[in-house]
């Protein structure tokens, strides 16, 4: 009798299937990664520019410039108002300095010139500004009325056509807020004419002579743009 043989099942093996071809990790923009924590270089540049600009602007400005003393020759603006004022008030139609220093307007320079002692003729009236003395007027001079006050003046034309200046425009202004007119004295060599005209830098200067000054605040000039005002500061001795 034949013996079955029995047949011993065969296990099939599944090969593992092939591995997946990974996807590239995507590219990140620079705004995700600002997002994430992280700023970019461009946003600091603009930042930067932001900030230098702005502090231009500000130091550029009028509300930014500190203030600063006046040069020799650089007359100082103020402010001024109509009728008798105290000194030292000036308007934006005037440019005052301060004595010796002239001021400068846009077609007359006003300077009133520090004076020498002569006793044998006047007697001379000066203020201490700061560490020096400078003579700003005569009076009591010999065979004159003690109360005169001669101040030497002296007016430059800066316009490209002439400028006539007038004697009657010329002013003192005391302390005490009273303005005074200049005297024509017939008499007085050397005296400021009572009209003249000044071309581009040519210079007049001559004696203008105020009766009974008190004590001067400032010498003025008006011209048709503005005034022109040396104020006289410091000490009078």
């Amino acid at each position: 009798m034949a013996q079955r043989t029995q047949k011993k099942s065969v296990r099939r093996i599944r090969p593992d299937p092939p591995p997946r071809a990974t996807a590239p990790a995507r590219r990140r923009s620079p705004l995700l990664a600002s997002r994430r924590g992280r700023v970019p270089w461009w946003a600091i540049a603009l930042v930067a520019l932001g900030c230098v600009g702005t502090l231009y602007l500000v130091l550029t400005s009028g509300g930014g410039e500190a203030s600063r003393p006046a040069t020799e020759d650089e007359p100082a603006i103020g402010s001024e108002t109509e009728g008798d004022v105290p000194a030292g008030i000036e308007s934006s139609s005037s440019v005052a300095s301060s004595f010796p220093r002239p001021a400068t307007g846009a077609r007359l320079e006003l300077r009133v010139l520090s004076l020498g002692d002569d006793p044998n003729r006047c007697e001379a009236v000066s203020l201490r500004l700061g560490g020096e003395v400078r003579t700003a007027y005569h009076h009591d001079c010999a065979g004159r009325d003690a109360e005169l006050a001669f101040f030497l003046v002296r007016l430059t034309g800066l316009a490209a056509d002439p400028v006539t200046v007038d004697l009657t425009r010329f002013e003192l202004v005391t302390k005490g807020g009273r303005r005074l007119t200049p005297l024509d004295l017939k008499d007085v060599t050397r005296r400021f004419p009572v009209e003249i005209a000044l071309g581009p830098g040519v210079s007049r200067k001559g004696w203008v002579v105020f009766a009974v000054p008190g004590v001067p605040a400032s010498l003025r000039y008006t011209d048709v743009d503005r005034v022109l005002v040396v104020r006289f500061p410091g000490t009078w001795l």
